[in-house]
């Protein structure tokens, strides 16, 4: 019974939230106008996602990924805060990161924490490291491999493909 209340309580939870997450993405995309000129807007996608759970490889079977994010822009660095969301398990969250440039070279590291919001569930920690085009001044394209560790134990692959736009 006790499961079951939970369940309807999440669902409820779930329903509310779903009209919210555009709002946030439109704050989170507008953030560089409100604040400093030096910040980033970022969506990144992630697409194929593999987990491993007691030794055995899972593939997850909606693994698309949207992270939406601003930063402040020191030379080849980056430091960002932003929100993500992911489809399959509902997930949002709350990310702080940083990204740079390797040898001034178009190639990138990039780690991130997360802390899920909705569930509140112990945060999980994602590096990646990839190549980056630029397009045009100021707008750049990303495709990237990393690695998720959930502090639970639980290790995710993901192949990362982005767009930086700097203003």
């Amino acid at each position: 019974m006790l499961m079951l209340k939970r369940e309807v309580n999440m669902n409820v939870l779930k329903s509310l939230l779903q009209p919210c997450y555009a709002v946030i993405a439109s704050v989170v995309l507008f953030l560089p106008s409100i604040c400093t000129a030096n910040n980033i807007n970022s969506a990144i996608l992630f697409f194929p996602s593999a987990h491993v759970v007691n030794d055995n490889i899972k593939i997850d079977s909606s693994p698309f990924y949207i992270k939406l994010s601003a930063g402040i822009v020191n030379t080849n660095r980056i430091l960002e805060a932003g929100l993500g969301y992911r489809l399959n398990r509902h997930r949002m969250d709350i990310r702080l990161g940083f990204m740079t440039n390797i040898l001034k070279a178009y190639n990138f590291v990039q780690g991130n924490y997360y802390y899920n919001i909705i569930t509140g569930n112990i945060g999980s920690i994602f590096a990646t490291g990839g190549i980056m085009s630029v397009f045009k001044e100021g707008i750049r394209g990303e495709l990237g491999v990393g690695i998720a560790v959930d502090l639970y134990g639980i290790y995710y692959t993901d192949i990362e493909f982005g767009g930086i736009a700097l203003t």
